[in-house]
């Protein structure tokens, strides 16, 4: 990437009642494949003066009967945009 290094994805985790996990939604399509959802966190640093980023995400796939993605959508929620202190 010519603007950040050091990118980086991580499912977000969910804890309830002192239990946590990595949540994966997942449904069967009507014509087959499968369909899935998660949050993540998006990490990355700025090339030009080092700075840590965080922004907060969801993706959305939709996988076919041999598991080759068909279609995927991202959202960043720039809003949500935070630098990391070091």
């Amino acid at each position: 990437a010519k603007k950040h290094v050091q990118l980086a994805y991580r499912v977000d985790f969910i804890t309830r009642n002192e239990k946590s996990a990595q949540l994966v939604y997942s449904i069967k399509p009507a014509w087959g494949g499968i369909a899935a959802a998660v949050e993540f966190t998006a990490v990355y640093t700025t090339r030009e003066d080092r700075k840590r980023i965080i922004i907060p995400g969801s993706a959305f796939f939709l996988f076919d009967d041999a598991g080759k993605i068909q279609r995927i959508r991202l959202y960043m929620l720039r809003d949500e945009t935070a630098e990391i202190e070091q």
